[in-house]
């Protein structure tokens, strides 16, 4: 299968004042031509940020992001950010997300309630 994204070291870090918040620390995330992806985790584990650097809403402070050609032509991707884990289970991958950081990639068959 083709690459279409794929994001390596992505860290995302706000500031406020002198305190730093890392909204995504060292992420590495590819998804393939196809695929049906879905990423999950509590509020405020970085999906949000996630996707507005995915998305190329902002900018990652450290990190790369490849966006491939084959993005703009026809076959669908789907990637989508949700609390249902009945919609998750239904995705080819799921990525957790958890103070930032992506904790892995599961079969969706292993989900349970977290």
């Amino acid at each position: 299968m083709s690459l279409i994204v794929e994001a390596r070291g992505l860290t995302k870090v706000y500031r406020r004042g002198r305190e730093e918040i890392y909204a995504l620390k060292d992420v590495d995330f590819a998804v393939t031509k196809g695929e049906f992806v879905s990423i999950i985790g509590p509020s405020g584990s970085g999906k949000t940020a996630l996707l507005n650097v995915l998305g190329c809403l902002d900018t990652p402070t450290r990190g790369s992001l490849e966006l491939f050609e084959e993005l703009n032509r026809q076959g669908m991707t789907l990637i989508i950010v949700t609390h249902n884990l009945e919609l998750a289970r239904k995705a080819h991958k799921v990525y957790t997300l958890r103070d930032g950081q992506i904790l892995g990639c599961e079969d969706v068959r292993c989900i349970q309630e977290r």
